[in-house]
């Protein structure tokens, strides 16, 4: 098989191009721009530097290196260059690639060194092109700052629960948003960042974060335990508010409905503890009963709020040794009753509700 000797200058994509003769060389034709024609057989490439100005000598040579010392990398180009006819600018340009990146890493490695230690390292293995040994270095460099990041995300939650604390949430909605920033895959900055947006009506931002956290709630729940169903039980039930609010009802229903099914289980007298349970039980019911009535699907309605009510009532007896707590809750889901009752017009039913609620709130 006939073998062609190119010779290329290395310039970003600055070459030389050989025509399929025997001994003929033919220039760009202007400095660093390259002419390319379609070339078949053996390749044999040698990476020169010199007439390209600003192209750092480390890169050419590395070039060189890995050619001279990795044959296999030849032979691999003549076996795609006999195999795909391919055009041997695609693959100069990929080399020209590789020389690029190699100059962007020094050049981002020196501004980064300023009195560090391991950066400086870094650049240094680098610039004797010592890969292997520069990756290890930074590697450690990422170990010890993935530590500083968990930090400085713990420090701005504790900052924004500071200001929960002082009854400033606009306050301490940036330092929650911080913390997500840095680790948003912790679902307990996602749950506080999303509520401080909930509360501060930031409607879409608080949608978009409660949904980012939902897969590591889902895993965290499938765990078993309490805690992690209760929290993503509760996230579905804000997201089923912030879709009604949004009038996204079908992603409210199927919110509601799922964390409706997990608030149940929790507070099944198998898990030890349903009172503990049953007004979450209640909140999604009556939530659901407000969804149903806006759909105008009233039978469904009224039996959710007919539930939440026996609930309701349920905790609000003085045998629970708090009714007071709980007696807000009953008179909420009575007037919503009423109302529904008036658009059904079973006026006799609505006025009874309506008085009974009054009689709750006082």
């Amino acid at each position: 098989m006939r073998r062609l000797l190119v010779f290329m200058l290395l310039c970003g994509s600055c070459i030389a191009q050989a025509k399929p003769a025997a001994t003929v060389e033919q220039k760009s034709s202007a400095g660093c721009s390259p002419n390319f024609s379609n070339i078949s057989g053996s390749v044999t490439i040698k990476f020169e530097g010199q007439a390209c100005i600003g192209i750092d000598p480390l890169a050419v040579q590395k070039m060189n290196q890995l050619l001279a010392l990795a044959p296999k990398m030849e032979k691999r180009l003549n076996e795609l260059l006999d195999k795909k006819d391919k055009e041997l600018a695609a693959k100069v340009a990929e080399a020209a690639d590789y020389a690029e990146k190699y100059q962007d890493l020094l050049k981002r490695l020196q501004q980064q060194a300023g009195d560090d230690e391991l950066r400086k390292s870094a650049f240094s293995l680098l610039e004797q092109n010592k890969l292997d040994e520069a990756a290890k270095v930074l590697d450690q460099i990422l170990a010890r700052d993935e530590k500083q990041v968990d930090r400085i995300a713990a420090d701005n939650f504790a900052r924004g629960r500071a200001a929960d604390l002082q009854f400033r949430p606009d306050q301490a909605l940036p330092f929650y948003a911080k913390a997500f920033q840095y680790r948003p895959e912790n679902t307990d900055y996602g749950w506080a960042y999303g509520l401080a947006l909930q509360n501060e009506n930031q409607h879409d931002k608080a949608v978009q974060t409660y949904a980012a956290i939902l897969p590591g709630l889902r895993e965290r729940a499938k765990g078993g335990g309490a805690v992690p169903s209760r929290e993503l039980s509760s996230i579905l039930n804000n997201l089923g508010i912030l879709y009604s609010l949004t009038q996204r009802l079908q992603g409210a229903e199927a919110s509601y409905t799922e964390s409706l099914g997990i608030r149940r289980q929790l507070a099944d007298p198998a898990h030890g503890n349903p009172a503990a349970y049953l007004p979450y039980v209640a909140g999604t019911l009556n939530n659901l009963g407000i969804l149903y009535s806006d759909t105008q699907r009233m039978k469904e309605a009224e039996a959710s709020y007919t539930e939440s009510l026996k609930i309701r009532r349920q905790l609000a007896d003085p045998e629970h040794g708090n009714p007071a707590a709980y007696l807000p809750d009953v008179a909420q889901t009575l007037n919503n009753l009423g109302n529904l009752y008036s658009d059904t017009q079973r006026m006799k039913e609505a006025e009874a509700s309506y008085k009974e609620s009054l009689k709750s709130y006082r």
